[in-house]
């Protein structure tokens, strides 16, 4: 005969997790739910972030910071190279550009060289060069002449061409 302690046993024990059962269910259905909504939201921030990058990458800088970013990344790409290859896209003498730039011709001449490297109030000055054109550079460098007294080398020229 079986044990009456064993079957009273087995039997609380069936109860107790039919009870648990029903009484988690409810539970088990919200945490689906939950997860459900939790990989909704997810695929929401992606998105949101895949536009926000959009806008901030084909949009103009908005805050100083950005223009800041904008400015340290254009500072990494002067070198020596691009300094004596926009002097010569401008059509400018190692003077001139010093002219414009505020600074001996010599300093022009080591940068060109891979020598020194133009400080960063300089360094700005020539990225500004960079946007600008040939006709704006002219009459920049024609108010620095007035200013200053120098006579720039493409003034020299045309002063000695021959008239007709």
């Amino acid at each position: 005969m079986p044990n009456i302690a064993q079957i009273l046993k087995n039997e609380i024990l069936r109860l107790s997790r039919k009870e648990v059962k029903t009484a988690t269910e409810h539970l088990t259905d919200t945490l689906k739910e939950l997860k459900h909504q939790n990989a909704l939201l997810k695929k929401e921030i992606a998105g949101l972030k895949e536009q926000l990058a959009s806008v901030t990458d084909s949009g103009r800088p908005d805050t100083k910071a950005s223009a800041g970013a904008q400015l340290r990344k254009e500072r990494k790409r002067l070198g020596a190279s691009g300094i004596r290859k926009l002097r010569i896209r401008l059509g400018l003498s190692r003077q001139e550009m010093a002219l414009l730039l505020e600074v001996n011709p010599n300093s022009v001449f080591l940068w060109e060289q891979g020598k020194n490297k133009p400080r960063s109030a300089t360094r700005n000055r020539i990225i500004e060069l960079r946007s600008r054109t040939k006709s704006e550079i002219a009459s920049l460098l024609a108010e620095k002449t007035a200013v200053s007294g120098h006579i720039s080398h493409s003034q020299k020229k045309q002063e000695t061409a021959p008239a007709e």
